[in-house]
């Protein structure tokens, strides 16, 4: 059954109850009740609860608080394989585990995050192009809102958390890039269309992936946002452009006045054993205003835990990499209960 054990739960959360407790709250029904699966042919068993009572048990014991009021955050910086749309699944997915109704949006039009978040198109399965493209006609985006072909509901895909949907990105994103930019009021098109719906639809956590490049997505997106995340590469390409970006958005914010944004900078791809991988992520820490205390390392584990639609900690919750989620996770929470 799709679900977890008591170990699992216990490394997701990190528990600070005991095993008795969670016995005792299950018993008392504070907590929903565990199935009983055998373990092999062993006749033991182990309890598993379903992803749905998981998400219930995160609410109450977890380490995230799912927010009091509706957030929008968008992930986003102008250099590509950096770990955004990584971050952006491992934030959904953990806030998702925490009860929290979350909603992952693919405005990229490589789909990554749509395919991480489940949405794969196996060539093996197609034997001629008529079937795929049937296939592909029938996955619908906000393009397909834009020009009412299809209601927002209908564009929503599910995932294996039942608190966690996503929208898909499609090629028609392309298209949309120059209708929306033909439009007056181009910039408030995603808050008005998509964003304050969603939030009428229940979703307490909007999280906006976005392409590695400056378009009218991602103006709209900072425009619908509350918290805005960028990763910041500690290497020397990426601290070489990182003041021009920051210019960039910061003359952004001002042109809009999103005076209420907050802004948390990443450093990521981090190594210990390079001298100059610490000494740029040093200077992040000490020159960049809200750049985040923590960092996420440099590790093949990230990747691995992507390719399974994972996020790290559900991955490899006893690795180094999970512990940097763990503090990113905190300090979002932080920022979302400020």
């Amino acid at each position: 059954m799709n679900g977890l054990d008591y170990r699992k739960i216990k490394h997701i959360f990190n528990l600070q109850v005991s095993k008795t407790a969670i016995l005792k709250a299950e018993a008392t029904g504070n907590i929903p009740m565990s199935t009983r699966v055998p373990i092999g042919n062993s006749g033991i068993h182990k309890r598993v609860w379903s992803y749905a009572d998981v998400a219930k048990i995160g609410e109450i014991y977890g380490f995230l608080t799912p927010p009091p009021t509706p957030q929008t955050m968008t992930v986003f910086s102008t250099k590509g394989g950096i770990l955004k749309s990584t971050i952006a699944l491992n934030v959904a997915r953990m806030y998702a585990l925490h009860n929290t109704k979350t909603i992952l949006i693919d405005l990229d039009p490589q789909a990554d995050t749509s395919t991480n978040m489940g949405m794969e198109i196996n060539e093996d399965k197609f034997n001629n192009i008529e079937d795929l493209n049937k296939v592909l006609n029938d996955i619908d985006s906000i393009y397909d809102v834009y020009t009412k072909a299809s209601k927002l509901e209908d564009i929503i895909q599910h995932s294996i958390l039942p608190t966690l949907d996503f929208i898909p990105a499609t090629s028609e994103l392309i298209a949309l890039m120059d209708l929306l930019n033909a439009e007056v009021k181009r910039e408030n098109w995603l808050k008005k269309n998509i964003i304050a719906p969603l939030t009428k639809l229940g979703y307490t956590l909007i999280i906006i992936d976005l392409a590695p490049s400056w378009s009218i997505y991602t103006s709209n997106a900072i425009n619908a946002s509350n918290i805005l995340i960028s990763p910041l590469e500690c290497k020397i390409n990426h601290y070489r452009n990182s003041k021009a970006f920051i210019r960039q958005l910061d003359k952004f914010i001002h042109r809009l006045e999103l005076t209420g944004l907050k802004q948390l900078f990443v450093p990521v791809k981090t190594s210990a054993t390079r001298k100059l991988s610490t000494q740029i992520r040093q200077y992040y820490h000490n020159n960049i205003k809200g750049c985040a205390m923590s960092s996420i390392r440099e590790s093949i584990v990230g990747e691995e835990a992507t390719a399974q639609k994972l996020s790290v900690i559900e991955y490899a919750y006893n690795k180094t990499l999970a512990d940097d989620y763990r503090e990113l996770l905190t300090e979002i929470d932080t920022i979302i209960k400020e």
